[in-house]
């Protein structure tokens, strides 16, 4: 399965990306039960929940960098990606890096359905 490189880049930002996404919603998660559990004041479980901010930011400067590659990559660099993408067990992920037409992960469910996995 033989890619531009630029367009490999440009898939595992977009992945960076939603995982940044996902992050940030998880911050928010984290705080809002912090503050439901009234343990507000355990600054262990604060510093826990901060790292999610932390991973979030880092996840997005991945993003931007890998995003910046893609674009400056030199449009006749190729590479083959089968071996890489058979080493993502996550179907969905695979197909997105892969150039498959297929819904970013973090895609929030309509009201009042659920996501299993």
């Amino acid at each position: 399965m033989d890619q531009p490189l630029g367009q490999v880049l440009q898939a595992a930002a977009a992945e960076a990306a939603d995982l940044s996404q996902g992050a940030d919603r998880l911050q928010w998660l984290a705080g809002d039960l912090i503050r439901r559990a009234g343990r507000g004041g355990d600054q262990t479980l604060v510093e826990e929940a901060q790292g999610l901010d932390a991973l979030a930011q880092k996840l997005a400067a991945l993003a931007g960098f890998l995003q910046r590659l893609g674009e400056d990559a030199p449009a006749d660099w190729r590479l083959d990606i089968a071996a890489a993408l058979a080493a993502v067990p996550l179907s969905d992920m695979a197909n997105r890096l892969g150039h498959k037409d297929a819904a970013l992960s973090w895609a929030v469910a309509p009201v009042g359905e659920c996501e299993l996995f």
